[in-house]
């Protein structure tokens, strides 16, 4: 059952990223010189402070073994694919600036990953499979390629890309909502069987780090609730994937199906919270500037 899942969710994440790409062609290079600061305070939110949220959260609520393991590992697999269908609902700029984010993240990801391999390994002695080449392997059929091929086609057949690009959407999503129903009949059964101390820490992960995509995207007020989500959501796949090497169990993979539910279940309120945050929040964003670039 796991690796269906796995499966599908790779397919859907390849679909998404083609999708994208095929719609917004070499508009990402323009976004990303015009707003470099953003991506990178993006980027810094997601592979430093996300991370050290995790494993701070997990130690508080003193969890342990496949849960704790579980809780980090997808705390460590940024960039949702998903999050393409919701900026492409907010406009062309945020479509463009959601590719760009996943781009950034999946070029990044062989030099992050292995570090927080090593990390993860010192501090809790958990043997995460995350080499450079192996994970650019992983990548290149499920984010390089399809971001490639659909620039290139964008650039030679304008009109054919988005109809082509609707096509894949449309799959992607069907795809998605059968691995939603996948990890839901894998992880509710395991819901009850939880250390209660994590029905408690996900939900309080989840929107730390949904705050912290939002922090990093202050200064762009359009773009803050996308890089709460992208933030919040994480990479299921690749979280998956992770989770599969290192711990190589049904238990785990049902560990990390019902926190996939727990975190989606919370979504809502991450919605509710990110339109409207507390107002010690707006001090790092008295003056939004709202992004142009051609």
């Amino acid at each position: 059952m796991r690796e269906i899942v796995a499966i599908v969710a790779w397919l859907c994440t390849g679909g998404l990223i083609m999708s994208a790409a095929l719609r917004t062609g070499t508009g990402a290079w323009a976004a990303f010189r015009s707003r470099p600061v953003l991506f990178v305070r993006a980027l810094v939110a997601v592979w430093v402070v996300i991370p050290l949220l995790a494993m701070a959260i997990a130690r508080a609520f003193s969890l342990t073994g496949e849960t704790r393991g579980a809780l980090i590992l997808l705390s460590i697999s940024p960039g949702i694919p998903v999050l393409l269908s919701a900026a492409r609902r907010r406009g062309p700029s945020a479509l463009t600036d959601g590719l760009v984010f996943l781009a950034l993240v999946a070029l990044t990801a062989p030099l992050f990953l292995p570090i927080w391999a090593q990390i993860l390994k010192a501090v809790y002695s958990a043997q995460l499979v995350a080499k450079p080449l192996d994970l650019a392997m992983t990548l290149l059929p499920t984010i390089y390629i399809p971001m490639a091929l659909g620039i290139v086609i964008h650039k030679q057949w304008p009109r054919r890309a988005r109809t082509f690009a609707k096509l894949l959407e449309i799959a992607a999503n069907v795809g998605t909502v059968f691995a939603v129903i996948l990890l839901l009949r894998i992880g509710f059964p395991v819901l009850r069987t939880l250390q209660p101390a994590l029905l408690f820490a996900a939900p309080l992960l989840f929107l730390a780090c949904g705050y912290a995509g939002w922090l990093a995207a202050a200064q762009h007020r359009d773009d803050r609730k996308l890089f709460a989500l992208a933030a919040a959501l994480g990479n299921p796949a690749l979280g998956l994937a992770l989770i599969a090497t290192t711990y190589p169990t049904e238990r785990a993979a049902a560990v990390a199906a019902a926190i996939l539910i727990v975190r989606t279940l919370c979504l809502p309120v991450l919605l509710v919270l990110g339109a409207t945050p507390p107002r010690w929040f707006y001090r790092a964003s008295r003056a939004p500037v709202r992004h142009r670039y051609p």
